[in-house]
């Protein structure tokens, strides 16, 4: 016992230089076990070359230096190290390159090396190595043929990669196959590809998932996510949700993006693994840190919605940012739609609008019509008709329907170059795709020829088209084509219809003609009453020429029973707008106290206005019509004239300004 205490020292003193390498690099004392090392080289020692070789490409104790690596690597090669035959081929296949010998090839301010010394005392190999792929397949040869499992699988992704040799899917197959007979994972899940895929072998996705399992039981990330693939889609495995959950979070704890990804999506479905919000966020968090745009955009997605946990907008804003700075489009129009809102931390529309571009430079039609939008109306660039018109195109071109009616619209219009032609065919686009407001102003201008022939029978087609998105005015077109008013067959009862539909969504034009046609039927005491019923909701919307009606209706009884003072209100309402015959009317009843207190004067004043403008013929010499009686009531009241035929040119004059004319001004 005390002789082997004795001779401890003496053990100590002969340790060979590697072996005191392997101390000082296992105490963390990484450049004395250089220092040893560099003397085991010196003596020949392949594996002190490997080891130098290996603190130079990872950086430990010394600068990080790829190609001075190799050069380590090499003397271990050449003395039949297989691991680092399998490392240097791997250098060699990419080349290296240091990129911070050009930091330090400045002069120092503390000596007087110039930048060139300095290349030598820290790169004293040099910068940079070119790729040789020819050396580095028969150093992998050389180190499979002393049964190196990893330079095996190498050869078999070379020769399957196509890439560092010619493709050769006979010999990736023999060369997996020959490392995955002696456990090499990344051996395994390279047959899994070729089986499953069927590079060039009969597609087994069977086998495939069988050499997938080996290699994720072995602890391939990439397996296990594949194997959790063909489990969760049942392709080579009968679909096993719970299982696919399982093997997605194995992956997901080596940090394996996609799987974190699939595994937060099934914690927030509940669906193969727990329903867990918290822990999905995490994952979601974690794959998105990594900068994988997919986790990214699921991740913004899920602050967004408001699905899982409360919209939180900011948050999401953040998301597609960094999306839209990876350069997804889609990302990049939401971010400048939530800069437009405020929710990205208040209104930004010069940056929205930069974002837009961004978009629709990659060929977004949505964010093109969004920045036409912008220029349109001047919010974050400056108004600029011509690049609206420009961009609005741009998202037609793409297929995007509301901007067919834009450029429809742009057509129509001085900056447009005013070509209703041009106008018609957009507006056709839009109509074949769809759009029910597109549908009616094509269907409109059928009807007057406005940059097209007239064609009833087509103009009829879109209407009724038209009438389940756009009900009012559809109709209310409709109901004029019925009514002959363009020059077709009348169909009395069709014009009814649709006047009646156009009417019940509000629409007082066609209340009032609705009105009129009720009231012709005086053999029905019933219609008659709805009649005026409509005159009067048309009235209230202050139709003119309805309220005109409803005061000759209530000042002579036909159509309801007479009442002066309601006459006088319906006609004063209507002369307030503009209605001469109404003025005309009211005139009398000021004059004769009918139905309102007598005020000679101002009867007197709307009576000659109306005679000025030839809406009554002049009576007496001295241009007065009072000495012409008019037929009324124990002669109080005036009989109204006749109610205008709706579709005479008097009932057009008497409309309140919603004749065709005027609806191809707001439909076309």
């Amino acid at each position: 016992m005390r002789a082997a205490a004795l001779l401890a020292p003496v053990g100590r003193l002969f340790k060979s230089p590697i072996a005191r390498g392997d101390e000082a690099f296992a105490a963390g004392k990484l450049f004395e076990a250089l220092r040893h090392w560099r003397k085991a080289s010196t003596a020949g020692d392949a594996r002190a070359d490997y080891l130098i070789g290996a603190l130079f490409e990872d950086g430990q104790g010394v600068l990080r230096d790829a190609v001075e690596a190799a050069k380590w690597f090499r003397r271990a090669a050449d003395r039949g190290h297989t691991g680092a035959q399998v490392r240097l081929a791997r250098i060699l296949f990419h080349g290296a390159h240091n990129g911070s010998e050009r930091q330090f090839a400045r002069p120092s301010d503390r000596d007087a090396l110039d930048g060139a010394d300095n290349r030598v005392l820290l790169f004293p190999s040099g910068g940079r190595l070119e790729a040789d792929c020819e050396t580095a397949i028969r150093l992998l040869i050389a180190a499979a043929e002393q049964g190196e499992a990893e330079a095996g699988a190498m050869l078999g992704a070379v020769y399957l990669e196509g890439e560092k040799a010619p493709r050769d899917l006979a010999a990736a197959r023999c060369w997996y196959e020959w490392a995955a007979e002696r456990g090499e994972r990344s051996a395994q899940f390279g047959l899994g590809d070729i089986h499953y895929n069927g590079l060039g072998v009969e597609r087994n996705p069977a086998l495939g998932a069988d050499w997938y399992e080996k290699a994720a039981i072995n602890g391939h990330v990439r397996a296990q996510l594949a194997l959790a693939t063909v489990l969760y889609y049942g392709h080579g495995r009968p679909r096993d949700v719970r299982a696919a959950g399982s093997w997605y979070v194995r992956a997901a704890e080596q940090d394996e993006p996609q799987a974190l990804l699939m595994a937060a999506n099934l914690h927030l479905s509940g669906d193969g693994l727990e329903k867990n919000i918290g822990r999905a966020e995490t994952l979601l968090r974690r794959a998105a840190k990594m900068g994988r745009l997919p986790a990214i955009l699921r991740l913004a997605a899920f602050y967004c919605s408001g699905e899982e946990i409360e919209p939180d907008l900011r948050e999401a804003a953040n998301w597609f940012r960094r999306a839209a700075e990876l350069g997804d489009r889609q990302a990049q129009c939401v971010i400048a739609e939530l800069l437009c809102g405020g929710a990205a931390g208040g209104v930004n529309f010069p940056e929205a609008a930069r974002w837009f571009r961004a978009a629709a430079d990659q060929g977004h039609a949505a964010a093109a019509y969004h920045l036409a939008t912008l220029y349109d109306q001047g919010q974050g660039v400056p108004q600029d008709g011509e690049q609206a018109r420009r961009w609005y195109l741009v998202a037609a071109q793409r297929g995007l329907r509301e901007a067919f009616v834009k450029v429809a619209d742009f057509c129509d219009g001085e900056s447009g170059g005013r070509d209703p032609a041009k106008a018609v065919e957009w507006l056709r686009k839009a109509a074949d795709s769809g759009d029910g407001g597109a549908k009616l102003r094509l269907g409109a201008r059928m009807l007057t020829g406005a940059g097209c022939a007239v064609d009833l029978a087509e103009a009829e087609r879109w209407l009724l088209e038209a009438v389940a998105g756009e009900p009012r005015e559809a109709s209310l077109l409709l109901g004029h084509l019925y009514s002959g008013r363009f020059g077709g067959e009348a169909a009395p009862v069709k014009a009814m219809e649709f006047y009646a539909k156009a009417a019940g969504s509000g629409d007082r034009e066609a209340q009032y003609l609705l009105g009129l046609l009720l009231l012709q039927q005086k053999a029905n005491p019933e219609k008659a009453k709805i009649g005026v019923e409509m005159l009067r909701r048309a009235g209230e919307q202050n139709h003119p020429a309805a309220q005109f009606l409803l005061g000759a209706i209530y000042s002579s009884g036909q159509g309801a029973e007479a009442d002066f003072a309601e006459a006088a209100r319906w006609y004063e309402r209507a002369a307030n707008q503009g209605n001469e015959l109404a003025q005309y009317n009211l005139g009398m009843m000021l004059m004769k106290d009918c139905g309102m207190t007598q005020n000679v004067a101002r009867g007197r004043q709307l009576i000659a206005a109306a005679v000025e403008r030839g809406i009554v013929p002049r009576g007496e010499p001295d241009g007065s019509p009072l000495a012409r009686p008019l037929n009324g009531r124990a002669g109080r009241g005036c009989e109204p004239p006749a109610a205008p035929d709706p579709f005479s040119a008097q009932g057009e004059r008497v409309d309140g300004g919603n004749s065709v004319c005027s609806q191809e001004r707001s439909f076309g």
